[in-house]
């Protein structure tokens, strides 16, 4: 449990930094109110558009240890409030998932993971609907085994969608409204005829379903043009609620520390410093930061040392 001067300060630290992020400001006084921590980036299955699966991707691959994360939420106290547990790996295959997610919990931090649920244990399923994660989002894309394994290779849509309505039917036995599930179905070419199917059984599970764009090229892009590629920056908008807000409200800490200003980022040449090494302030205006925030902003171009620079959502991008 937290105090209620605790929650106050909280608050105003949100306001704060929303402020901030109207005027586009270069240097700020607030904290992230939001992070992304990364459970570690190791993931079983091979879907052809994760930089995961990528040879260049040369981000740390180890878990992070509970210890380090409860370091983490310490240290965000009176600005923390919303964790999303994920990036490039599978959540569950890290061991202390469970205790991190009622770390968070016990501080009143929202969590949300993204997750195939491919490797989902019935130890998992048993603790899952009990443990204080928020939202679950569920990757599910397709109604069959031959269309799902398009895209998910090494995964199985049997076994993933056993896994949702176990853990859907645990959820209704312990009747906590306060956990959401949502299946998430990217919408390709090879699947956009089997949209009616799946939201047939997502109505049939009792969960909502999500028909999400895909960022992919050559066969697998939609022929639908609401879930192709067109028009990327208002898709990506519209999916999310804005552009690009990173910079100022929800920085990266990968499993080993450090600190990266954007969730695309898969490449350690653009990390701007260790959050175990540093204090996490002297990162968060430190130069690099500051031109980000600045090139985000619309203030100046990005140069190739910064992660901005071959952004959709850099000003100042030249399509090349």
């Amino acid at each position: 449990m937290i105090t209620e001067e605790t929650k106050e300060k909280r608050n105003s630290n949100r306001n704060l930094i929303a402020e901030e992020y109207e005027a586009r400001a270069s240097i700020l006084e607030g904290m992230p109110s939001s992070l992304i921590v990364e459970p570690g980036a190791i993931c079983h299955l091979r879907c052809p558009f994760c930089p995961q699966t990528y040879d260049d991707f040369d981000l740390s691959r180890e878990f992070i240890k509970l210890g380090d994360f409860k370091k983490i939420v310490d240290y965000f106290n009176d600005s923390l409030q919303h964790i999303n547990l994920f990036n490039w790996g599978e959540p569950f295959l890290n061991e202390s998932i469970i205790e991190m997610i009622g770390y968070a919990a016990d501080h009143q931090i929202e969590t949300d993971i993204h997750s195939t649920l491919d490797s989902l244990t019935a130890k998992l399923i048993e603790r899952l609907p009990g443990s204080g994660l928020t939202r679950l989002t569920v990757s599910l894309d397709g109604a069959s085994e031959e269309t799902y394994q398009i895209y998910r290779k090494r995964g199985s849509f049997q076994r993933s969608y056993s896994h949702l309505k176990a853990l859907v039917e645990k959820q209704k036995e312990t009747r906590n409204k306060h956990f959401q599930i949502v299946w998430k179905f990217l919408v390709f070419r090879h699947n956009q005829h089997e949209m009616k199917k799946a939201q047939e059984m997502a109505d049939e599970l009792g969960v909502r379903i999500h028909f999400a764009y895909a960022e992919a090229s050559g066969d697998y892009v939609s022929t639908l043009e609401e879930y192709n590629g067109a028009n990327f920056n208002k898709k990506f908008s519209r999916e999310y609620n804005s552009q690009c807000t990173q910079a100022w409200k929800g920085p990266v800490v990968h499993s080993n520390g450090d600190i990266l200003p954007c969730c695309q980022i898969y490449h350690k040449k653009y990390v701007l410093g260790n959050i175990f090494r540093q204090d996490f302030k002297s990162i968060w205006n430190n130069e690099t930061y500051q031109k980000t925030r600045q090139v985000a902003a619309g203030e100046i171009e990005a140069d190739p040392s910064l992660c901005c620079y071959d952004c959709y959502f850099n000003p100042f991008r030249v399509e090349k």
